[in-house]
């Protein structure tokens, strides 16, 4: 929401100028098809267009070309953008994003670092940095990152149920079961939380209450 509040305000200010601009104004904020990469594109290829406007053109075009799949063309594009207009958070973590998804997970996470640099209490940086953290195996560095989510937001369900998962891989089962029990009394339908505290009461001798709860999180993940 905020990216595409940032974009609009933007390109409005163009359009004030040059009222050509609101077809390619609206075409460019579409996600996901050709005419928004086009539109984008004149929008760049304009002589009024300032800094911020391009780079923030550049953004939602490079969006597109996430969707699409062209993860090349839209790290060119977001480089670009954030060589207009540096350290523009929702830049970096659409880039942080782009590089999750095309396996570059080092660079995802020097984005998301950065983003947490210049905003500390970044909750959505501090979790997507956890969840990388954990697929290179990295236990300690995202329980650090769920354990800072969760003194910012102590209800946050993510954190909980992430923190859960950390801790367990750490060894501390106690902690890891008390993190899912918070997270599925938040939320008594988060089937992800249910499937592994069952995984863990099983590995803990609690085999009754390991069925309740995988049976529970297979019939949610069944609808």
């Amino acid at each position: 929401m905020l990216r595409h509040l940032l974009l609009a305000t933007a390109l409005l200010s163009l359009v004030a100028a040059s009222p050509v601009l609101a077809l390619q104004q609206n075409a460019c904020q579409k996600a996901n098809d050709q005419q928004a990469i086009m539109a984008c594109t004149s929008i760049m290829d304009l002589s009024a267009a300032d800094d911020a406007t391009i780079a923030a053109a550049l953004g939602r075009r490079a969006l597109a070309y996430v969707a699409k799949g062209q993860f090349d063309r839209a790290l060119a594009d977001f480089d670009r953008a954030l060589a207009l207009v540096p350290d523009r958070a929702d830049t970096l973590y659409d880039r942080a994003t782009a590089y999750r998804k095309a396996g570059q997970a080092d660079k995802a996470i020097a984005d998301f670092s950065r983003i947490i640099e210049i905003e500390p209490g970044a909750v959505g940086a501090f979790i997507s940095r956890a969840v990388l953290y954990v697929g290179k195996g990295d236990y300690r560095a995202a329980y650090a990152d769920y354990d800072r989510v969760l003194a910012l937001k102590p209800d946050d369900i993510p954190g909980l149920q992430g923190r859960g998962s950390a801790t367990r891989e750490k060894g501390d089962f106690d902690q890891a079961m008390a993190d899912y029990d918070k997270a599925i009394a938040l939320k008594p339908n988060y089937a992800d939380a249910l499937y592994n505290r069952g995984n863990l009461r099983s590995r803990t001798g609690d085999f009754k209450g390991a069925v309740e709860d995988l049976q529970k999180a297979r019939m949610l993940e069944g609808k």
